[in-house]
């Protein structure tokens, strides 16, 4: 598709089974990809650049629900990102920057290695925003404002992950939900749940957790480099 002046895609080829196998956007203005565009068009498999440029500012629910994109998702100023945006897709990394301000829509990408968000206005990760992507290894975290990941964002990744977290200073909070603390952002009930392993790095002296944020995680490594108490009974 060669648009010179396309903005927006929404709807198109999601569940026409069609049976796409390649889709090429030529459209340097493209800056939307609505609700549903590719949604369940197993067959697609290209890299996610062709389908998904870093013109791109706004992805809508479900977009690329279930194809198999595949490489690196590199967009320079996310504003938005729909829920199950790219659920079950086919991604091995992601590298998006800009003012997103929640992010959500991984869930089940089994082939997702790494991940990397530098957004300034990000305050959550959505629940279950990257449960079940079970080869998730590192994922960094540039975004100053977040307060809170939700339940089960990292559960099930059953491999060992990296936490790295690059925030503002130490704030405690009091919430309704059974938390842990790292550097001044909320880590809710469950929310690396079943991981094998959970490898946590923090910028600051100390880290303070309740009962059943990491529940079922066989093992929490204190870095060799960290202060301070990283676990007490019942965190783990």
């Amino acid at each position: 598709i060669t648009c010179k002046n396309l903005t927006k895609l929404s709807g198109t080829f999601g569940f026409c089974g069609a049976k796409l196998k390649t889709v090429l956007l030529n459209c340097p203005k493209l800056t939307t990809i609505g609700a549903n565009t590719f949604t369940h068009d197993g067959s697609l498999s290209v890299d996610v650049s062709y389908v998904c440029p870093p013109s791109v500012m706004s992805i809508g629910d479900s977009a690329f629900s279930g194809t198999s994109v595949t490489g690196i998702l590199v967009l320079t100023n996310l504003t938005s990102l729909g829920t199950s945006a790219f659920h079950s897709s086919g991604l091995q990394g992601i590298e998006i920057a800009g003012p997103l301000e929640t992010i959500q829509g991984f869930y089940y990408n089994r082939g997702l290695t790494n991940a990397t968000f530098n957004c300034p206005n990000a305050t959550i990760i959505a629940a279950q925003s990257f449960q079940f992507s079970s080869a998730l290894k590192t994922f960094t975290i540039k975004c100053p404002a977040l307060t809170s990941i939700g339940a089960n964002s990292f559960g099930n990744i059953g491999a060992p992950m990296t936490l790295s977290i690059m925030n503002q200073p130490w704030k405690s909070a009091n919430t309704d939900y059974t938390a842990t603390i790292l550097d001044g952002f909320l880590v809710r009930q469950g929310a690396v749940s079943s991981a094998s392993y959970s490898v946590i790095y923090a910028d600051k002296r100390e880290w303070s957790g309740y009962a059943l944020a990491f529940t079922d995680a066989e093992k929490v490594y204190k870095p060799e480099k960290a202060y301070g108490t990283y676990a007490s009974a019942g965190d783990v």
